[in-house]
């Protein structure tokens, strides 16, 4: 009985769970947020910028001193050079050499300093490619969430629709058992009833599809239950007063796709200078103790402390490495910083090209959607009226089922088209207002 309960509680309280789970709807901002937090492609950009500050981290240890230890042990058996009076002797003996070795780097041509300096550039570019993959993702989570709302308002004019046709056959239909209206009329009507169905089926399966490719940005798993808030565009909205000249000669010093390649601009600069500091000499401090414990054979030896304190010897001296010739290795290391700083310049001058091309592109859509609204408002109104004037012709008798038709495709086409239209106006506010976003966040 105990046990019955408890599957019972376990099973209201999964319900319960899926009942708010299905209710629960997303906002556009729910949405971004949860995207940038859960994005796959965010998290890699996170995980190559970690591997960068690794290596500014590494430059940072190579000023620091190289220490090592190294211990063995050898076996002589046979004729050797005898520990005890440095004679070749036939006999065994037993060797443990041991000591302890460091090299301070003094100078080293700068490429210890230059090296850190193009580590912090790598790692500053890997920050702005993770704000570029944020940016990214907003934007396509914006693009996909009015992608749902476009297709949810053909539903409801695809659902209205097959209303008016299905209002339509039921009136035929009595007046066919009253012999008022013939069998052929019934066949065309539900003919067009059929082919609206089809139409309503194909915005259903538009609408399962955007609703899979945003869950698929969210990371979510798919449901036929998700939900996003709809967007109350009742008022005129306003165009941006920023011109396109202006507003890319403020982002071109924030986007983060373009600061990523000066950063790596700057970085090819610092490797040429690293490629000419190669013909630099080289200084480092090296010291070194060693010593060592041996047995032989039939011999009285000293204990391991008298040996310790008499074989061991100390080391320190100055290296200095003087390049004089390195097969043009140098100088081709030279020349080949030189093609890569041309190369960057000209894939800075390319994005921020592509940049400006971007932002016209969307000012010119914008405008010419602002326009279009408009003259879609007007197209919707004129041919919601005719339809519904010829409706009432075709119910009298006046009009054939054919004009019925062309009205009410007329109406249904201008109806998508103002849906069409005006998120398409409002999708490219929002994108410039993503950009404008990038502005006030340096």
């Amino acid at each position: 009985m105990m046990r019955n309960k408890i599957f019972l509680f376990f099973v209201m309280a999964t319900l319960i769970s899926a009942g708010i789970q299905a209710q629960e709807k997303w906002s556009l901002d729910d949405c971004i947020q949860y995207a940038t937090e859960h994005n796959i492609n965010i998290k890699s950009k996170a995980v190559e910028m970690e591997l960068q500050n690794n290596n500014v981290t590494s430059a940072i240890s190579s000023f620091l001193p190289s220490v090592s230890a190294n211990i063995s042990q050898q076996w002589t058996i046979g004729r050797s050079i005898s520990p005890i009076d440095n004679t070749y002797q036939s006999t065994r003996n037993s060797y443990t050499p041991f000591g302890i070795s460091m090299s301070v780097p003094l100078f080293s041509g700068m490429s210890n300093i230059n090296n850190l300096a193009i580590s912090k550039l790598y790692y500053k570019a890997s920050q702005e490619q993770v704000r570029m993959s944020v940016l990214e993702t907003e934007q396509a989570v914006i693009s996909a969430y009015f992608q749902i709302l476009y297709d949810e308002e053909v539903i409801e004019i695809s659902k209205l629709q097959v209303e008016r046709d299905e209002y339509q056959v039921n009136r035929l239909v009595k007046l066919h058992g009253m012999g008022k209206a013939t069998g052929s009329q019934v066949c065309e009507m539900q003919s067009q009833l059929a082919s609206d169905m089809m139409t309503l089926v194909e915005a259903e399966k538009n609408l399962a599809l955007s609703k899979l490719n945003l869950t698929q940005l969210l990371e979510l798993e798919s449901s036929p239950n998700f939900q996003i808030v709809k967007i109350d565009y009742s008022g005129n909205a306003q165009s941006l007063q920023s011109q396109p000249d202006s507003l890319f000669a403020e982002i071109v010093r924030h986007h983060p796709m373009i600061k990523n390649e000066e950063l790596r601009l700057s970085a090819a600069h610092k490797k040429l200078v690293l490629a000419r500091n190669n013909m630099l000499p080289k200084l480092s401090f090296d010291m070194a103790y060693n010593n060592n414990c041996y047995i032989v054979k039939n011999y009285d030896n000293r204990s391991f402390i008298e040996q310790l304190r008499s074989n061991g010897s100390l080391y320190l001296g100055l290296n200095l490495s003087i390049p004089i010739f390195d097969r043009m290795e140098t100088i081709n290391r030279k020349r080949e910083a030189k093609l890569k700083i041309s190369q960057q310049e000209l894939q800075v001058q390319n994005t921020k090209k592509s940049l400006y091309n971007a932002i016209e592109q969307l000012y010119c859509e914008m405008t010419m959607a602002e326009r279009s609204l408009q003259y879609a408002v007007q197209a919707k109104e004129k041919s919601e009226l005719v339809y519904n004037q010829t409706v009432v012709k075709y119910e009298n008798g006046k009009v054939s089922s054919n004009e019925l038709n062309e009205a009410k495709n007329n109406f249904l086409k201008s109806s998508v088209s103002l849906s069409q239209t005006k998120y398409l106006y409002f999708f490219k506010i929002k994108i410039l207002n993503l950009f404008e976003k990038i502005i006030n966040m340096y």
